[in-house]
This record gives structure tokens, sequence and C-alpha cells, in this order.
């Protein structure tokens, strides 16, 4: 019977063994590397946009606060930026970026004060006033004041491009509010076509699209309450006859020194004080209040002597009223009108 062969155990290399050795190491290596940089909050940015910054800021130094990383930051990976480099986004000094709200030369800037067309500006009108359109569809109403401004306009028609002037010495409001009654002194009435009627009749067979009135001067020695309480009586009478039309009603004007003295109760402390409460009526009855007042003063508050035509003196001028308008005075009125037509 054959002798039966013994298997020899086989020897193991020894370098294998170490390479096996090696290779778990690397491999339980590399797992516990990857741990950690799962762990570490700077191994990574954090790109959801709904994070809060405060959970993927870095942390900078002081204990229990954080900072969100800074993009122009100039100690970052790619250096300071370049204020001259004009293709920097982030340059801040940058004139022509068209991001910056208040770069001036942006025409849609609201809040530009040279822009002529700002719609929040009451005072500034969006286009050219045509003057002579303007004042052409006007009409004026006045007492003697207004008298002197239509002779100047007879010799001087397109001073106010033609507008009707009507007017008549000592007119008051309480006249014009009543029913005119020719040949009675008492009852002073305006005249259109050689007829005495109302004011708001005359507007009405004229056409007029806008009023300018000036009374007063002859009324308020009576009260200006009773005076406005006849203005709002006038007012709603041309209302009712020319509902579209403009109502512009123009300051009273002051008195030459000559005649504002006590006693006599048209004086300039009762003309500013009728001014006053005008202005409110008309905010409160939508009208235009149109100031002249003040631009005929002299220094004392008086009418200046270079635009009364009839200061009061006792000898050579015993009849001087002193508050009507020289050649001059009547110019400088037609100019503040213009100014106020060009940026109403």
């Amino acid at each position: 019977m054959p002798q039966s062969t013994r298997r020899r155990p086989q020897k193991t290399n020894p370098l294998t063994t170490l390479a096996v050795l090696l290779v778990v190491v690397l491999l339980v290596l590399s797992i516990f590397a990857a741990i950690l940089a799962m762990r570490d909050p700077n191994a990574h940015m954090d790109s959801n946009p709904t994070t809060n910054p405060s959970t993927s800021a870095s942390t900078n130094g002081t204990t229990g606060t954080t900072q969100p990383t800074d993009p122009t930051d100039p100690s970052g990976p790619s250096g300071p930026s370049d204020p001259s480099d004009p293709s920097d986004p982030t340059d801040p000094s940058d004139p022509t970026d068209p991001s910056d709200p208040t770069d001036p030369s942006d025409p849609t800037d609201p809040t530009d004060p040279s822009d002529p067309t700002d719609p929040t500006d009451p005072t500034k009108p969006t286009e050219p006033v045509d003057l002579e359109a303007f004042f052409s569809e006007s009409v004026f109403i006045g007492d003697s004041v207004t008298l002197k401004l239509r002779n100047y306009c007879v010799l001087n028609p397109n001073a106010l491009y033609g507008a009707k002037i009507l007017c008549a010495g000592s007119y008051a409001v309480r006249h014009a509010i009543t029913e005119p009654e020719p040949g009675n002194s008492n009852i002073v009435s305006i005249t259109y076509q050689g007829v005495e009627m109302r004011p708001e009749d005359a507007l009405a067979q004229i056409g007029a699209k806008r009023v300018f009135i000036m009374l007063g001067m002859n009324d308020i020695a009576f009260g200006v309450d009773y005076t406005l309480s006849n203005w709002k009586i006038l007012i709603d009478n041309i209302r009712a006859k020319n509902p579209d039309i403009e109502i512009y009603i123009q300051s009273g004007t002051p008195i030459h020194a000559s005649k504002d003295r006590d006693g006599y109760k048209l004086n300039n402390a009762n003309m500013d004080i009728y001014n006053q409460r005008l202005q409110t009526f008309c905010q409160e009855n939508g009208c235009y209040y149109v100031e002249l007042n003040s631009y005929f003063k002299d220094a004392n508050g008086d009418l200046a002597d270079a635009y009364c035509s009839d200061p009061y003196n006792a000898t050579t001028n015993p009849n001087g009223q002193g508050c009507h308008f020289t050649d001059a005075g009547v110019k400088l009125w037609i100019q503040l009108l213009m100014d106020y037509a060009s940026n109403r």
C-alpha cells in the first residue's frame, strides 16, 4: 500500500501581511478623516440661501459673536480690490454705478432739485404758460384802483393781452351783490356793452374762463366780517352762472402815509387784517389769492411815494386819497400778474 504523502504547511509571506495591515490602517484613517471633515464648520460653505447668516458665519475671534463673510474683504483669497479697476463691480467709489440710488446724474432721481418736471412742486408749471391766452380769456373787476389799470391798458393794448376790465369808482363788494338801479347814486354798478349789470351776468355774457377781482377798499370801513360775508355771496353768485370759471381774488393795496392816520378807518393796519382774512377766505372757498399788498409798501409799510398818484396834502391836494397808482405802480402790478401767471 503506497504510503500517503503529507502536505507541508505553507509559510505566510510577511510582506503580504504588512501590506494588508497598511491597507486597513489607511482605510481607518480615511474614515476618521471623513468624520472630522463633516464636523469642521470651516471645511465647506453653506449654499442654502434661506440659512440664517448667523449659523453660516465664521468666528471673528470674540466669544459669542459671529461675522458674515465679506466678499469685498481685502484679506480674502483674491487680495485687496483695486479701486482704480473700472471692471470691479464692488468698487463703492464708482460714480457710474447704475445701482447707486443717490447718483445725481440719474434723470429719474425724484430728489433732484434741478428737475424742472418735478410733479410734486406746485409752484413750477409743467409747461410754459401761454400768457397771451391766459389773460386774453380773463376779465378784471374792480374799483377806482382798477380804473387806473384800465386807463393804462387803453393806451397800452398789449399790456394785459386785451383782457377785459370792468370797473367803477367807489365800487364795493356790497354793490356787486346788489341789483343795479340806473340813476340811483347809492348803488354803483359796472357796465358791459353800455348796460349796467352784476358781475356774474357780465362774466356769463363774455364767456370768461377766469376773473380777477379787487374789491374791499370801499368796504372795510364797515367791518371786515361784514365785507367777507358779502364776498361769499358774490362768489356764490358768480359760480351759479359761471360754474367752470376760475376766480382770482387780488389783495387790497396799501395806503400812502399822508392818508394813513388815526381815526381814518381805511388805514394800513386794517388793510393788513383784511388781507389776512381774505387769504383764509380764498383757501376755504376754492379761490386763488393773489398777493399784491406787500410789493407796494415802503420801509414803513405805507404805499411808496413812487407808486402813489394822489398823496394827501392839505394845501396842494386836499382831495388826495393816497391809494391810487402812478404809471410805475401799474407797471409793477402788471409785472406781478405776469409772474403769478407764469408760476401758478
